[in-house]
């Protein structure tokens, strides 16, 4: 399943990394390749800076608001970077505190783009990056860049 954690140790800091999916029908269906991907990415971050992060994959939405506001809103460790879905998830970002990167997965589809979490990031002093995803995966590669460049 989907909700795990991995910790690339290093005692003196860590940073949380959530990747949160709504696990609903339209939740992109490569999630578990994601995690593997980032965790990989990773571990050769924390060889060449010498600092770790904690990554960590949840559903979000089964967790109660109170469990979802300590997670989210916790000094220690921070989270830093917050990956998911287009969706109700992403909207834990008000709780998360500064400097944060929000990547938003968002299914290409005909119409205009949603900005809303676009917004919010923007009117909280945070990063908002967006990656598209299609046919219901999301591109690794494209996430993983993304990431690079947000850390």
């Amino acid at each position: 399943g989907l909700t795990r954690s991995l910790r690339v140790e290093q005692p003196t800091r860590c940073d949380r990394l959530l990747l949160i999916s709504l696990r609903q029908h339209d939740d992109p269906s490569n999630w578990d390749e994601v995690f593997t991907a980032l965790h990989s990415r990773l571990a050769s971050y924390e060889i060449h800076t010498g600092f770790s992060h904690c990554l960590e994959a949840l559903h979000a939405g089964a967790l109660s608001v109170k469990q979802q506001l300590k997670l989210f809103a916790s000094p220690s460790p921070r989270v830093r970077l917050l990956i998911g879905a287009h969706g109700a998830n992403l909207a834990n970002m008000l709780w998360c505190l500064p400097p944060l990167d929000v990547v938003e997965v968002f299914a290409l589809r005909s119409g205009p783009a949603f900005t809303n979490y676009f917004h919010m990031a923007k009117a909280l002093a945070f990063e908002h990056w967006l990656v598209h995803s299609n046919a219901g995966t999301i591109p690794v590669d494209s996430l993983l860049a993304t990431v690079n460049q947000a850390l």
